[in-house]
């Protein structure tokens, strides 16, 4: 609590205190999440989880999507921050051109450069964006923004509290992805147009990336189970036996005739599905912009024969979205070395403090984490120290008083003695007191001056007088200070 309250947290992305964060990904079939654990500039994946949703008979999952966050977050056990997402079909996206390259000027001005073009009024929406690519010399920044109406983000976070979760940061599900993609330095430096393909169980997500540069995104209402309801339809099985056939065999060859037959048209539906999506994203950019290369990730990925199928039927070059390359980050690995399954990648991107997407929050404003109880520590806090510092204050110069009054009393001492030593006559040694001291040498002092004072240069005419006096009173002739006359002898030689 004390290092919540006396020092930042992080500053940029350094970490000043270690910190565990879980990443959760709601979908309408499963639910992800990942732990990671921040010290410094360090990461490190601890724990992925992932739990099916039960099948439910009425329409509303609510009652179960409670449930599995409860049991996922008593797995996680204690962490410091929750981070969440909204899934992109309920955002609007818009890119746009500013003439800034920082962030702190460009959130100055992005609410009146997007509220145009919103389709709803900007009071009832939380908009947020980030930087997909700079020019310096032009000082210029593309960025795509996110605006999100306020009632998904409460429906959101209603049903999060429900489950007793209250998130620290609520982001975009494929702002994450592309985050988490661009954090790789073997997918950063890749110049292709490509598109990344999140097969989900209930949607399947799309990120069209454009010489690195995020440029559109789209979700379609259709994944595995989806493609496992209409194998099931066709061979008269229900959704779970399907989709456990399709786990197990994908695409491959198998000694039923009947599935092979309706997993490959159940499968050239559905993915023409997503190549209607890609030729919109190419018509939406220039002809030379074409998607060169698929990268698939997801639960979905893991078919068996799914690449090669997909790279035929579509005919553009497909490949897996390779979860180890996560530990390329820098400072980012995972605990004992261990892979992030596919069905997990939504969650740890959501997880990862990432660059690109650090900054961004759809819980702000109104709808921004209630910071009561830090604020009533923060408050406690602080009368502690102010009154911790006029205690020490308090202390200081109780101690520096008492050495003074000390110091007073031994040169009082010292004083008197001194005294005593020149007026050894006049000041007895039972005298103790300065003042009682002070007043007989000064009284021994004036005598001593009135008895010199008649002999001094001041009053030569009464000095004189003095003398005058002596030498009338004393004898003179006793003391051989009279003059007496000189004989004379007269000596005669008479040789």
């Amino acid at each position: 609590m004390i290092k919540n309250i006396l020092l930042p947290e992080k500053i940029g992305l350094y970490y000043l205190f270690s910190k565990r964060i879980v990443g959760i990904d709601i979908g309408k079939a499963d639910i992800s999440a990942t732990v990671v654990r921040v010290a410094g500039s360090s990461v490190t994946i601890e724990q992925t989880i992932e739990i099916g949703l039960e099948a439910s008979n009425g329409n509303d999952n609510t009652e179960r999507t409670v449930a599995t966050l409860k049991q996922i977050m008593t797995n996680v056990g204690k962490v410091q921050e929750v981070r969440t997402a909204l899934p992109s079909s309920v955002v609007v996206f818009k890119e746009l051109k500013l003439p800034f390259i920082t962030h702190e000027k460009i959130k100055l001005i992005i609410n009146f450069e997007v509220e145009p073009l919103l389709p709803f009024s900007l009071q009832d929406a939380v908009v947020d964006f980030i930087i997909t690519k700079q020019n310096v010399e032009e000082q210029s920044s593309q960025v795509l923004v996110a605006a999100v109406q306020k009632q998904h983000i409460i429906k959101h976070l209603e049903l999060l509290a429900l489950a007793g979760i209250t998130p620290d940061l609520v982001t975009v599900d494929l702002f994450s992805l592309y985050a988490l993609y661009h954090a790789i330095p073997e997918y950063e430096q890749s110049q292709a147009t490509i598109a990344l393909i999140d097969l989900g169980l209930s949607a399947t997500r799309i990120i069209y990336i454009d010489n690195g540069q995020l440029r559109l995104i789209r979700t379609l209402s259709k994944g595995m189970i989806h493609l496992a309801k209409a194998v099931g339809d066709a061979l008269g099985i229900t959704v779970g036996q399907a989709m456990d056939h399709i786990m197990r065999f994908g695409i491959s060859t198998t000694d039923w005739p009947e599935y092979g037959q309706s997993m490959t048209a159940s499968c050239t539906a559905f993915w023409e599905d997503i190549r209607f999506t890609l030729t919109s994203f190419t018509l939406q950019g220039k002809p030379e912009h074409a998607i060169k290369k698929l990268l698939l990730l997801g639960p979905g990925a893991q078919l068996k024969g799914l690449c090669p199928f997909v790279s035929e039927l579509m005919t553009i070059p497909c490949e897996i979205f390779e979860t180890q390359k996560i530990n390329n980050i820098p400072h980012v690995h995972t605990k004992n070395n261990q892979v992030v399954p596919q069905s997990c990648i939504m969650s740890t991107a959501i997880a990862l403090p990432l660059p690109l997407t650090e900054l961004f929050n759809l819980r702000k404003g109104e709808l921004a984490a209630s910071n009561r109880a830090l604020l009533y520590a923060q408050s406690i806090t602080a009368i502690v120290l102010v009154l911790l510092l006029l205690g020490t204050l308090f202390t200081y110069s109780y101690i520096q008083t008492s050495r003074l009054e000390q110091e007073i009393v031994s040169s009082e001492e010292q004083a008197v003695e001194a005294l005593r030593d020149k007026f050894k006559n006049v000041i007895p040694e039972e005298t103790t007191e300065l003042a009682e001291a002070l007043e007989k040498a000064q009284a021994e002092l004036a005598r001593e001056e009135k008895t010199w004072f008649a002999f001094s240069s001041q009053s030569p005419d009464l000095f004189l007088k003095y003398l005058y006096e002596l030498t009338s009173h004393i004898d003179k002739e006793a003391l051989e200070l009279v003059k007496r006359p000189r004989k004379r002898f007269l000596c005669i030689d008479y040789s």
